[in-house]
């Protein structure tokens, strides 16, 4: 019943954290969208700001890849502590006792040696899988840091030119 209602839970947040990331993936265009309508850019200040936006929406889609794998990670260790509970349990039992499995609607007398041997290739595959995203995590932080450099770096070497851009556009305004 709690991993039930775990499980359940993890797919509502799920479900809401995607909902959250779409919208706010749909903010920012929808803006730009109506920034660029009202107020047309012009020069080199505002391909660069096109330039930064872009850098930071690649940025924003990593850690969203980034928080993917951790939701699975999270799942996988869920998977694997229960997984140690059955194998902690099967432990206490006698090698006479009767252990069933379900099989559909239907529960199926399993010798215990077999259902041992089942929870084992069980915690052996989803530990294989845990330290894989725990591979592709530490590739995808890495991925992240070097996309946070870049932009560090664009900023740096555009301060000034994104500056001057922007105070230009005011004094057009102003006149």
């Amino acid at each position: 019943l709690v991993f039930a209602y775990f499980m359940v839970q993890v797919v509502h947040d799920t479900i809401h954290r995607k909902s959250r990331t779409t919208t706010a993936r749909l903010e920012p265009r929808f803006s730009r969208h109506f920034f660029t309508m009202s107020k047309p850019s012009t020069g080199a200040g505002a391909s660069l700001q096109e330039q930064q936006k872009a850098l930071m929406e690649k940025f924003r889609d990593m850690q969203s890849g980034l928080q993917e794998l951790m939701l699975k990670q999270q799942q996988l260790e869920a998977q694997m502590n229960e997984n140690n509970m059955v194998k902690m349990e099967f432990e206490k039992l006698a090698e006479d006792d009767e252990v069933h499995k379900q099989v559909g609607p239907v529960l199926v007398k399993v010798p215990v040696s077999d259902a041992k041997a089942a929870v084992e290739n069980r915690l052996r595959f989803i530990e294989e899988q845990v330290k894989s995203v725990e591979r592709q995590i530490e590739a995808k932080t890495a991925e992240q840091d070097a996309q946070r450099e870049k932009i560090i770096e664009f900023q740096k070497a555009n301060a000034a030119a994104i500056a001057g851009a922007a105070a230009g556009g005011e004094q057009k305004e102003q006149e």
